[in-house]
């Protein structure tokens, strides 16, 4: 919904099964993550859902494969990087992807959905589990990487990196 002083409150989009994060693309266009859908739309002009990531289930795919058809349970978190693609986070699976512009995904940080918090400290990159559920993510000014964990309410700074 978006409200204007001329019209009130308007429907911009509708048809999400249960509405996790939304950003905005570097074309201005919103992209919305859809939980329960396990999808990420990118809202049309019209309104219309058009699929930006997720096969809509929670398996298949995975690291390397296209976003399309990989399933990403629960995706919540969705930020557009100034390097370009996204940076997704599925909350079930606990993992942290980046999309390059081909809608390729690049498994970041691996995690477990238990609650478990480790590798602080640790280069991103270092093998072993390091988040869990995660919730939102984003970049902040100097292009450190920022996300938000489960129930516990970690936050997570994930310093510079090229993608």
């Amino acid at each position: 919904k978006r409200w204007t002083p001329a019209g009130g409150v308007e429907v911009v989009a509708e048809g999400f099964t249960s509405m996790g994060n939304l950003a905005v693309m570097p074309n201005g266009q919103v992209a919305v993550t859809d939980r329960g859908a396990h999808r990420a739309w990118w809202v049309g002009a019209n309104g219309a859902l058009l699929p930006l990531a997720g096969n809509g289930t929670t398996e298949g795919g995975g690291d390397g494969f296209p976003a399309s058809e990989t399933g990403l349970a629960e995706l919540r978190g969705i930020w557009f990087p100034p390097q370009g693609g996204a940076l997704l986070c599925a909350h079930v699976s606990s993992k942290l992807y980046w999309m390059d512009e081909a809608g390729i995904l690049h498994l970041m940080l691996d995690g477990a959905n238990d609650g478990s918090h480790g590798g602080d400290g640790e280069h991103w990159s270092t093998p072993g589990l390091k988040i869990s559920e995660p919730r939102a993510v984003t970049m902040d000014h100097a292009g450190n990487i920022i996300l938000t964990e489960h129930d516990g309410g970690y936050i997570r700074r994930i310093l510079r990196l090229q993608l």
